[in-house]
């Protein structure tokens, strides 16, 4: 017991020179105060005792440099101890502030040295620095494209990374890439922004559910952004408090929204790369669950692992972001604008939102769904005709979280948007590829009616453009099954519904009547009705059955699709279909 209790002593003695001593800073600072020491003594002879107190006192000088300089949390201010709920690290911010913002006074050219550094990301050319949506980031913060250009303002992406190649890694194809963000590479000043220490859950988990449920178009906001640099999230509280790493393992073996986003990607993938002839055989779902599998081992791995955020991309990440881009910039019409330019790759388009109501999530439906909150209410099908006008293209997180997130109606279980299944997520891209075809095609058709002065396919000069057109649909029949499927689904039963519905909602909301767009629906149903008489009176009763009445009805809404394009949105989303086969029934 004795030896033991001697060797202790002996040892938590020496530790702070022997340890210490293991490193460059404090061996650095030791041998100067060492020297600054001993030459305060030119003339004399300094014997053993002497030298011995100077080397202790070099020794707890060399101690305090390292604990000035270096990162040390061993002392706590109160300020830090008034701050650990709300920001579990403010001690750790604290001091390397306190620290690094002496070293800037003591010497400020070592700002301009951090600042230049720092920027060096942007300016190297091996593996430049680009946005989310794939644009480079220049030193100067502009946003370029591969020509140099600078793009407009809300074609840009969010943050900065850099790009590195990861088709080496097991089940990563060719060509994909995993993104680090270059704010993970600041290892001094890591707060968001970089000189305010982070939030804590105890923060960030009130302030999201408050933000999402309240105040979704306010996300924006410096503090809120603060709050939450990442966005609103729908997921649970116990989830939101899981550490990253868990939650990439978690994934990696299903039963995720993350996993079923991820499958329905790679499965995407594939399918472009069948498109392109870089394989023969259709995926399967057994293949593509181990690729999905292996992209969340491997990223659960890098968070848990590395000192850098890293996020996998796949493969034909450029048109993934294209996709979004064309969603902001074009609207309704950007599946076609899409496909006309990239139609290999269309179904890198895939999502597994599934928008209910047909609400856009921008700040301005959000406007006026609050408006027409107990129309929809009632009929959420329909939510984005009550919308109308202000269902113009755009996004907002914010809004598409709330989306997410909130019933219909109180005590409903279906939310303003939902998620598909994955499998139901790719035949719907099949579907909108087979209705962006068919709308080209009966685009053509109608031009060529045009030219010769006809506004009908029923008339009798127009009976080759109609069976031309008609050869074409079963043509696109057998080529896209879920097309078919789709093109079968039509209607015109839905439309009398659709009819009914704005009908009574007019009369509810006279507001909602005096919008343009319902006044030209207004008109439709009144002309319906009149032109619905008149079959009463003929002998066959059907509209198809009456090829001047029909060409009557097709000049009649062409002339209203024209004249209203919130009343086009209308038409060509429900009343292509109606035949004019019964009455309304209108209460």
């Amino acid at each position: 017991m004795t030896t033991f209790r001697n060797w202790w002593f002996r040892f938590a003695s020496d530790a702070p020179e022997s340890v210490m001593g293991r490193h460059p800073f404090y061996d650095y600072r030791f041998r100067e105060h060492m020297k600054a020491l001993v030459d305060r003594h030119p003339d004399e002879t300094l014997d053993g005792p002497a030298l011995d107190q100077i080397r202790r006192t070099a020794g707890n000088l060399a101690r305090k440099d390292v604990a000035n300089t270096l990162f040390d949390v061993s002392k706590q201010s109160g300020m830090a101890h008034s701050a650990a709920l709300f920001s579990p690290f403010f001690s750790a911010w604290e001091d390397t502030m306190k620290k690094w913002g002496g070293l800037f006074y003591q010497d400020p050219s070592r700002a301009m040295h951090f600042a230049q550094g720092w920027e060096g990301f942007n300016n190297q050319t091996v593996a430049p620095l680009v946005d989310s949506n794939g644009y480079r980031v220049t030193a100067d913060g502009k946003h370029v494209d591969k020509d140099g250009k600078e793009v407009a303002t809300n074609l840009r992406g969010q943050g900065e990374y850099l790009v590195l190649p990861s088709s080496w890694m097991p089940g990563f194809g060719k060509g994909s890439h995993v993104k680090v963000s270059k704010n993970s590479f600041n290892l001094i000043f890591q707060g968001q922004p970089w000189w305010l220490p982070g939030p804590g859950p105890l923060a960030s988990v009130p302030a999201n559910e408050i933000v999402r449920r309240a105040f979704p178009t306010e996300e924006s906001n410096p503090v809120l952004k603060y709050l939450l640099p990442y966005g609103t999230t729908t997921d649970s509280v116990p989830t939101q408090l899981m550490p990253n790493w868990w939650k990439q393992a978690r994934s990696a073996f299903g039963g995720t929204q993350d996993y079923a986003n991820t499958y329905a990607l790679l499965m995407a993938q594939e399918q472009v790369k069948k498109n392109l002839g870089q394989r023969d055989s259709t995926p399967t779902p057994a293949e593509i669950a181990k690729k999905t599998r292996n992209w969340y081992l491997m990223r659960a791995l890098v968070t848990s692992s590395s000192p850098v955020s890293a996020t996998p991309n796949p493969e034909f990440q450029f048109y993934i972001d294209k996709a979004h881009e064309y969603q902001k910039q074009f609207g309704q019409d950007w599946q076609t604008k899409y496909y006309n330019d990239f139609p290999d790759y269309f179904e890198m388009s895939v999502s597994l939102s599934n928008n209910e109501t047909g609400i856009q999530a921008t700040a301005q439906a959000f406007d006026a769904t609050k408006k027409y909150r107990s129309l929809i209410a009632q009929n959420p099908e329909y939510g984005w005709m009550f919308v109308g006008p202000d269902n113009a293209p755009g996004f907002d997180q914010g809004v598409y979280t709330w989306q997410q997130g909130t019933s219909t109606s109180p005590g409903s279980s279906q939310k303003f948007r939902d998620k598909k299944d994955p499998a139901q997520a790719i035949a719907d891209v099949e579907a909108s590829k087979g209705w962006v075809e068919y709308n080209k095609a009966s685009s053509q058709v109608q031009q060529m009616m045009e030219q010769r002065g006809e506004t009908s396919l029923n008339s009798s000069n127009a009976s080759d453009l109609k069976g031309l057109k008609q050869a074409y649909v079963a043509y696109l029949r057998g080529l896209n099954p879920s097309w078919s499927r789709a093109y079968d689904q039509r209607d015109e039963g839905k439309a009398r519904a659709m009819l009914r519905v704005a009908s009574g909602a007019m009369a509810q909301n006279k507001g909602l009547a005096q919008r343009s767009d319902m006044v030209a629906l207004r008109q439709y149903i009144d002309a319906r009705s009149q032109l619905r008489d008149i079959l009463k009176t003929r002998d066959k009763t059907s509209l198809a059955n009456n090829p001047d009445l029909q060409q009557i009805w097709d000049a009649y809404t062409g002339q209203l699709v024209h004249d209203n394009v919130g009343f086009e949105q209308i038409f060509n989303r429900s009343l292509a279909g109606d035949t004019l086969s019964q009455d309304l029934e209108l209460k």
